[in-house]
């Protein structure tokens, strides 16, 4: 029930996923979104913010499509009864719509979103009043300087609360809250190393570009942000189908989506409670500082940990600066700007350039193959087994499967070599192998092979099967052929079964055309 209940929230939540769909098809396939998944690590930074805004949306979605009343409080939050019992008289509301840049209207649907805001959703939006003050200055600078309105930055406050590591139901990432696709065609990068989206800035500056194309095409707000909801196709279609441009008179004729007949509205309670929080009964205890910091540039893959030991501040400080940075380096082969607090940059540069390239921690990417174990990867790579657990987050370092892409911590400079001694051994199995004389053949052991090929059932081997071995570095000197005489009642079945050897094999090395034996044959047991 609960997984009905998740994808049922997940079909009716607004995200800029949608915003996708260029001839407004139907939301992502919900295997689609399964199979997005992430794109690296889950943090516990991520965890708890994608937590959050999941709480959020199911809050609302008992507002949007129950019958619960918008302003009233959660019943598990009840501390004071008689508060509730008796709540003050509201004044009648009074609208100035100077006070914003773009246009701002009160309406039941508004009115309906501040009512929850300051009732059920209170515990949210309190959050995320406290976090805006963090991204004000930058949010501002950045909408100005194209020409937007500044009260676009309450967009960001219901895509995610503010959050850089929120993830959606429907795979959109971020403050803004972007898929993959409409992130990157509005220049974000995204792939194994780096995932943009949580960047604050570039994702401000990508979410800026693409409500300067919104408006350009609707020339109208209202529309630009219910563009930005459910995707510019539907819009177009709505209007095309009541031919009016007016946003409301299409919430009206219900030619929206529920979530973006609600949307617009939405933000437009949000900006006016942000305007006058105090008004409006919220007390902003702690207001986050807004980001100080400076660049630094990184030529290839540098661990954050080393960066910031050079520059004399905290890991996590560093790791707040960038969160875009997905496995705790900067990627290889590329030149990467990288954020440290404000003052350090001199710092940072001083003591980068006299470090060694042996402390200069980096990583490499390593794709597990088929028979690989964590024990050999480590010893592949001069690493412990325990780092690349560690820098992994893997829950069970005997799970490793094939395919499975790993962050490898290694000093610069230093190159992958093969494991001491030995080399990859790719065999097949004949009749009458099993794991014990296969061992004793390639030098190693038995547990070696099961633990290289993923073998549960030793007794299991079967007749043709691949597997992949680290055997000795050259093959070990051949035994001299063994022989056998051939007793009453053999046959080159009973014979190559007790001596594990393949019947083929046996043929072979006795230039044998048929499988006829006499009593008293002399046959070799290996090749000559």
């Amino acid at each position: 029930m609960r997984c009905f209940l998740r994808l049922a929230v997940f079909l009716m939540t607004s995200t800029v996923a949608l915003a996708e769909d260029p001839e407004g098809d139907a939301p992502p396939s919900l295997w689609g979104v399964v199979e997005a998944g992430l794109s690296g690590p889950v943090s516990v930074e991520e965890e708890q913010a994608s937590k959050e805004l999941q709480e959020a949306r199911a809050a609302e979605q008992i507002l949007l499509h129950g019958n619960e009343r918008p302003g009233e409080p959660d019943a598990t939050l009840y501390v004071a009864p008689e508060k509730v019992l008796t709540p003050p008289a509201t004044p009648a509301f009074q609208l100035d719509a100077s006070e914003f840049d773009f246009p701002v209207v009160h309406n039941e649907i508004v009115q309906k979103w501040m009512d929850y805001f300051q009732g059920r959703g209170k515990v949210w939006f309190g959050r995320y009043l406290e976090r805006k003050s963090a991204w004000e200055p930058m949010v501002y600078a950045t909408l100005d300087a194209a020409g937007l309105p500044q009260d676009l930055i309450h967009v960001a406050m219901i895509e995610s609360g503010f959050s850089n590591h929120a993830h959606s139901h429907a795979a959109a990432v971020g403050m803004w809250q972007f898929i993959a696709p409409t992130a990157r065609g509005y220049g974000l990068r995204l792939d194994y190393w780096v995932d943009e989206r949580k960047d604050p800035v570039l994702s401000t500056q990508a979410a800026t570009r693409f409500y300067g194309d919104l408006f350009e095409q609707f020339k109208d707000w209202n529309l630009a942000m219910a563009a930005y909801s459910t995707g510019p196709a539907r819009v177009r279609r709505a209007i095309r189908k009541h031919g009016t441009r007016d946003y409301w008179v299409l919430v009206d004729k219900r030619s929206l989506p529920p979530e973006t007949r609600d949307y617009v509205g939405k933000v437009m309670a949000a900006a006016i409670l942000s305007h006058d929080p105090i008004k409006y009964g919220f007390d902003i205890k702690k207001p986050q500082a807004p980001w100080r910091f400076e660049e630094v540039s990184i030529e290839g893959s540098v661990s954050l940990s080393v960066i910031a030991g050079c520059a004399g501040v905290k890991l996590e400080d560093l790791e707040t600066l960038n969160p875009m940075f997905l496995r705790g380096a900067t990627p290889p082969k590329v030149t990467s700007v990288v954020r440290v607090p404000a003052g350090t940059k001199e710092t940072f540069v001083t003591a980068f350039e006299k470090l060694p390239d042996s402390e200069k921690l980096s990583y490499a990417r390593h794709t597990v193959a088929k028979g690989e174990a964590l024990g050999l990867i480590a010893e592949q790579y001069g690493v412990s087994a325990q780092a690349i657990v560690e820098f992994n987050r893997l829950p069970n370092a005997n799970k490793i499967r094939v395919g499975m892409e790993l962050v490898i911590p290694v000093p610069a400079g230093v190159k992958p070599v093969a494991p001491a001694g030995r080399r990859v051994v790719t065999i097949r199995v004949k009749n009458g192998d099993n794991l014990s004389t296969l061992a004793v053949r390639h030098g190693v052991t038995r547990k070696e092979i099961m633990d290289w090929n993923n073998i549960t059932d030793p007794d299991r081997l079967q007749m043709g099967q691949k597997l992949s071995l680290y055997g000795s570095a050259a093959p070990a000197a051949p035994a001299p052929p063994k022989e056998y005489k051939v007793q009453a009642g053999d046959s080159l079945y009973t014979i190559a079964r007790a001596h594990t050897v393949a019947v083929d094999d046996l043929k072979k090395w006795n230039g044998l055309s048929s499988n006829t034996i006499q009593p008293g044959q002399m046959l070799k047991l290996g090749a000559p």
